[in-house]
């Protein structure tokens, strides 16, 4: 039963905050969930181009705990931390207020709409250890708090809103449902094999989760009717292992790389497979492809990126950074595919030719969820100096065209083998004379080489 606590998210008001930091009707959501949507599709064609430069940093408040991802509503970046749930001016990286929060896990809020008032959903920690899902109004400048709703269990995966309902999820599989105004429950909840890590995506009265047993590593995907509760499908690939994306779905499909490393579309009424193709590594769990028009974008927990027609399951291109890959999703910006990576490295590719365009060295912390609003991107750094960076467009810096490392550059590798291949010749063959002069010698055939193939998995539907 939704209970209303007002009281149980006092407000903390930093000095100099005025109506200014009110998140009213006016203002767009302009990033309102996990990548940007409901279906976490990850694209935003009028964020801003690269080069990028630093236009301000946001230091965790609370230290080694760390911030979640962050959403944006107008002029205000969201983002939760251990103790409190934070208000960053989106321009200048200042606070602007913030919530109270008892605790536990982090993971990303969400903003949604409901008859122009600003309604924000983040977990908390329960008395009892277990996690409460809180909504609280931020239209004014009082952010009352709705109400709050107990999960039956820990929960990490973060919220989704979509139009007038929330979910989230929990670490023992069960998918929650409820309204987004008022808090009641839209139906019992609905259980997976096992934990939760992203949030559930949702569209055309359906909401999708990827669950995986961490014992045995059973993974299942599957959708449910949001007006009945019901589990309407499911699907589990053949493989088992630790690593499955998180999902991105749109245009009627859902889209998530599984453990086989091959990445399903699947119908999102039915869960039917409409093509496979293959990646090159797994992927984290934390981790969603984005999709911009007919084109998947996949970033691999190895430092791929992969870029795959939607149509035809056709490779596009493929960069590989020397760099591990846990925490981001890739997020298609203006022309460009940004992704951060392990060590710091904040990074866009061109969509079209798949080379390197910008790199920027954001520290050590490893880069998590990327925000994308007008003038905007705001990152997420993890660790002991984690908190948030906030990037704008920079006209005054050169783009780079960096080919992957991995990519074949015929005309170079030719004339380098011409090269190698003369001066070994000529050590070789005045060895040879010398050698001729003292032992006999009979030289040995050598066979033609095999041609070098490259094959695709392709499966059928199932």
């Amino acid at each position: 039963m939704a209970r209303c606590a007002a009281l149980a998210a006092a407000l903390l008001v930093p000095a100099g905050v005025t109506a200014a930091g009110t998140q009213s009707a006016t203002q767009p959501i302009a990033w309102g969930q996990f990548q940007g949507g409901p279906g976490h599709a990850g694209a935003a064609p009028d964020g801003p181009a690269p080069a990028y430069a630093d236009a301000w940093k946001f230091a965790a408040p609370e230290g080694r705990k760390g911030l979640s991802g962050a959403v944006v509503v107008g002029d205000t970046a969201i983002v939760v931390g251990g103790d409190g749930v934070y208000g960053v001016d989106v321009e200048n990286g200042s606070e602007r207020w913030r919530l109270y929060r008892n605790g536990g896990l982090l993971s990303l809020p969400a903003v949604g709409d409901v008859q122009g008032d600003r309604i924000l959903a983040f977990t908390d920690r329960a008395p009892d250890g277990t996690t409460n899902l809180a909504a609280v109004d931020i239209s004014g400048e009082a952010r009352v708090e709705l109400w709050r709703q107990p999960l039956k269990a820990s929960s990490r995966s973060g919220v989704t809103i979509d139009g007038d309902n929330v979910f989230v999820a929990d670490d023992q599989g069960r998918v929650y449902g409820f309204d987004l105004r008022k808090g009641d429950p839209l139906w019992e909840p609905v259980r997976g094999v096992g934990r939760i890590d992203a949030p559930p995506a949702a569209g055309e009265g359906r909401v999708y989760a990827v669950s995986r047993d961490t014992a045995n590593g059973a993974v299942e995907v599957f959708g449910v009717d949001v007006a009945t509760g019901r589990k309407i499908w499911t699907f589990q690939p053949r493989a088992q292992a630790l690593s499955v994306s998180a999902l991105a779905v749109v245009n009627g499909e859902v889209c998530v790389v599984g453990p086989d490393q091959l990445v399903y579309e699947l119908g999102a009424e039915k869960g039917n497979t409409l093509a496979t193709f293959r990646v090159g590594t797994g992927v984290s769990p934390l981790s969603a492809p984005a999709v911009s028009g007919r084109t998947l974008f996949v970033a691999d927990l190895g430092g791929g990126v992969h870029a795959y027609d939607l149509g035809s399951g056709e490779r596009l291109w493929d960069y590989q950074f020397n760099e591990l890959q846990l925490r981001s999703s890739p997020v298609v910006v203006s022309n460009s595919v940004v992704v951060g990576l392990n060590d710091g490295r904040l990074v866009a590719i061109d969509v079209k030719s798949g080379h390197l365009v910008w790199q920027s060295d954001t520290g050590t912390a490893p880069v998590g969820p990327i925000a994308v609003v007008a003038d905007r991107l705001v990152a997420a750094t993890a660790g002991a100096h984690g908190g948030l960076i906030g990037l704008a467009h920079d006209a005054s810096a050169s783009l780079t065209d960096i080919p992957s490392p991995s990519e074949l550059n015929l005309s170079g590798t030719l004339a380098h083998f011409a090269l190698a291949f003369l001066g070994g010749s000529i050590v070789i063959l005045g060895a040879t004379k010398l050698l001729a002069l003292r032992f006999p010698f009979e030289p040995v055939g050598v066979g033609e080489d095999e041609p070098e193939t490259q094959t695709r998995d392709e499966e059928g539907d199932e």
